[in-house]
């Protein structure tokens, strides 16, 4: 089997949700020497979904060294980042996304979660708020990321209570709505 076939391979198993055997595929796949960066980024996706933090923060690294200009691999790192708990990396890489791909919905919104769990409220709420404008698909997908339900439920639960400016916060229909988005997801 040749590097491409492997690749398909381990992409079928990532999307069967067999994150393990997409992992030793990929493994096969750098290997035998097909795209490394896109490989590397790959089965880090494969390592987050397996809640692997690390090894999946390590296969961004890589892919990072070999291809900076890719604004999807800051974006996984950075969630790798957010799910540890890390929310100063967490921005920084959200940041290097976003410069990367301005729009990068996903990206803005996960800043936004990860600013607010930093205190900095006004600055989440002003990202999530942008990225809600941007398209309810996007916060649909965010919501359903293995383990970040959760912390958009942290962020929105923070945010809830702080009685300040209304430019320093959701609105209560904005939190009524990523409620009812998450519903659907």
């Amino acid at each position: 089997m040749d590097a491409d076939e492997l690749f398909e391979r381990a992409q079928r198993y990532f999307l069967k949700g067999k994150y393990k055997e997409s992992v030793r595929v990929f493994s096969e796949v750098l290997e035998a020497g097909c795209e490394p960066a896109i490989t590397f980024m790959s089965r880090g996706v494969s390592y987050l979904r397996m809640n692997e933090r690390e090894m999946a923060i390590q296969d961004f690294d890589r892919a990072i060294d070999i291809d900076d200009r890719e604004a999807a691999a800051y974006y996984f790192r950075g969630s790798a980042h957010m799910l540890g708990g890390d929310y100063t990396s967490a921005v920084s890489d959200f940041n290097k996304a976003i410069e990367r791909n301005p729009e990068h919905r996903a990206a803005l919104l996960a800043r936004g979660v990860s600013y607010v769990n930093l205190g900095r409220k006004a600055e989440g709420a002003r990202d999530i708020s942008k990225a809600m404008r941007y398209a309810e698909a996007a916060i649909q997908g965010f919501s359903d990321v293995n383990g970040w339900r959760s912390q958009l439920e942290k962020a929105l639960a923070a945010m809830e209570g702080e009685k300040k400016r209304e430019t320093e916060q959701l609105t209560e229909e904005d939190i009524k709505a990523l409620k009812y988005w998450m519903k659907a997801a």
